[in-house]
């Protein structure tokens, strides 16, 4: 055996340098990682990969798009679901007659037998409400649909002389409404 290591000058596996040495550009720096090159296996891994996420990206989508639709029912289910409670109780209220009583008086104007009701002409918190043009124009009293509508009709019709004497030429539809 001895025979063998002394012929030839070999040496031993430990001293040889490493390809690793040989391989490296002179121009590249130290420390910097190795260029991995992409192997036969690894191309036909990721367009396998690719293939997949093709196939499975429509029902992943839909899954996505009906799990929104859930959530969105879910929340539509829970508001109805409060609007029936606040229904109901509305309805156990509208069976209290204390309740219907009071919603009577303040509506509809309604009295008990031997009351005296109350009509207040001149409400300060309305006066304050409205403003100055439209409490001059507003009677205490509204006049009857018939009164209004012969009303209107001399308004269109003073509108409609104006408008043509103002055409003609003749004078100008200030004059014609001062006529």
């Amino acid at each position: 055996m001895s025979s063998r290591r002394s012929t030839a000058g070999s040496r031993p596996a430990a001293a040889q340098t490493p390809r690793g040495r040989r391989s490296r550009t002179p121009g590249r720096a130290r420390g910097a990682a190795p260029v991995r090159r992409l192997s036969g296996r690894r191309l036909v891994l990721g367009c396998l990969v690719i293939a997949l996420l093709a196939m499975f990206m429509p029902s992943i989508n839909t899954g996505i798009r009906q799990a929104q639709q859930i959530h969105a029912l879910e929340q539509d289910n829970a508001s109805t679901r409060q609007e029936v409670g606040d229904l109901e109780k509305k309805q156990d209220s509208l069976k209290d007659p204390e309740y219907l009583q009071r919603l009577a008086r303040e509506q509809q104007g309604y009295v008990n037998k031997g009351e005296k009701p109350y009509i207040v002409v001149d409400d300060r918190a309305s006066a304050q409400d409205e403003p100055a043009d439209e409490q001059i124009n507003k009677s205490s009293r509204p006049r009857p649909w018939y009164v209004e509508f012969a009303d209107s009709l001399k308004s269109v019709g003073l509108a409609t002389d104006a408008g043509r004497t103002g055409a003609d030429g003749s004078g100008t539809a200030g004059e014609a409404a001062g006529r």
